[in-house]
């Protein structure tokens, strides 16, 4: 998948002293969020959005806007644990009468040659409303890893919950808030998200590359859809079915777990850790849904046989692992997701040949959206 071992060497792991809110959303209340003066040329008023609660994080003890909790550093392999230091996934949330929202932060100053600044260091503003999601803005970033940029302007002045989407590839640092006059930041008033979270577990593409934004990465997606939380636990290049990484997935009270690993492994490697990475799964968890995911079919795949084969090596040895499950353990709930669903196949829906563009991720949420509608209602 993504060569990001290049830039792992450029990680700078800062932490904030802070810790996550737990994975699931702020109750309401009324209490405002302290907001701090004096009046900036642009905004009235900023706040510390520590302040505020971050969901779709899987673990309360993790280190504010990191996915994996300290303990768990030398349970998992280095890579692994540099790439739990970036904030895929993880959203803050809040409401606010503003007519404008400005933000400044800061993060690490990597970039990839494939992916836009935005989706990597950037951020991405949805408002949350009864009917749905409906996106507003984009944190665009500056050179570096100071930032600092207008979410959205103009809106008509009225109360809004909001989810603010962090950098998919890069570490976060600390992010301020900025408001117009009288104005003001709250926590949530409303729960928007429901049920158990979803947990995924995958590769570069389960990260968000190459989304053009963080918003539009498949779990976010498949989030706003299902109004569940998603938590991501991709990890670039290193979605390999360790099987200290299914202790990890099952330290979490899940709705499912997406396993979308093919992409990082060989058909050998399918066969040997498929099976004793979900028996472990269900032996922590035996009445949560697993799902399995098949490796999408690549464009130009047709045009080369030896990746054609490979593909279907993989998938074939992901059905036969599953078949000794399914028989092993018939009350489970292990379901497929096959590449006879749509997928990015077609040339426009990747931006390299691997990884889904915007067009890309939502086919693939299209792919995995039923049978985990299909799987949730039955449970």
């Amino acid at each position: 998948m993504i060569r990001s071992l290049r830039s792992i060497a450029l990680v700078v792991m800062l932490a904030a002293c802070a810790r996550n809110a737990p994975a699931s959303e702020t109750p309401p209340t009324s209490a405002p969020v302290e907001i701090a003066r004096p009046v900036s040329p642009d905004i009235d008023a900023w706040i510390n959005a520590s302040t505020l609660p971050v969901i779709n994080a899987g673990f309360a003890d993790a280190e504010r806007y990191t996915r994996l909790p300290l303990r768990y550093r030398p349970r998992v392999s280095p890579p692994v644990w540099i790439l739990s230091r970036r904030s895929a996934g993880l959203a803050i949330r809040f409401s606010s009468d503003a007519t404008k929202l400005h933000a400044r932060w800061r993060t690490g100053s990597i970039a990839m040659p494939h992916m836009t600044d935005n989706a990597v260091r950037g951020l991405d503003l949805y408002t949350l409303t009864p009917d749905g999601a409906r996106y507003l803005g984009t944190g665009r970033t500056s050179e570096g890893g100071s930032h600092d940029a207008v979410l959205v302007s103009g809106l008509a002045p009225k109360t809004r919950e909001f989810i603010l989407y962090l950098p998919l590839y890069e570490s976060l640092e600390s992010i301020e808030l900025g408001v117009n006059a009288d104005a003001s930041i709250k926590p949530p008033q409303s729960q928007w998200f429901e049920g158990p979270p979803l947990v995924v577990y995958g590769t570069s593409i389960a990260q968000g590359a190459c989304a053009s934004r963080p918003g539009m990465a498949w779990p976010a997606i498949l989030s706003r859809r299902l109004r569940r939380e998603v938590i991501n636990l991709g990890f670039s290049g290193n979605g390999k079915l360790d099987t200290p990484l299914a202790a990890v997935l099952a330290e979490i009270d899940a709705g499912a777990y997406i396993l979308d690993c093919l992409p990082n492994l060989d058909p050998e490697g399918v066969a040997e850790r498929t099976g004793p990475f979900v028996e472990s799964l269900l032996g922590a968890r035996p009445d949560t849904p697993v799902i399995l995911v098949e490796n999408p079919r690549y464009p130009g795949a047709t045009d080369r046989p030896d990746l054609a084969r490979l593909i279907e090596s993989k998938n074939a040895a992901l059905r036969e692992a599953l078949g000794r499950l399914r028989a092993a353990h018939p009350d489970a709930m292990i379901e497929l997701v096959t590449t006879d669903r749509p997928a990015p196949e077609p040339d426009d829906l990747t931006a390299d040949g691997i990884h889904p563009t915007d067009a890309g991720m939502r086919a693939h949420a299209d792919r995995l959206e039923s049978t985990l509608r299909e799987v949730l209602d039955r449970d």
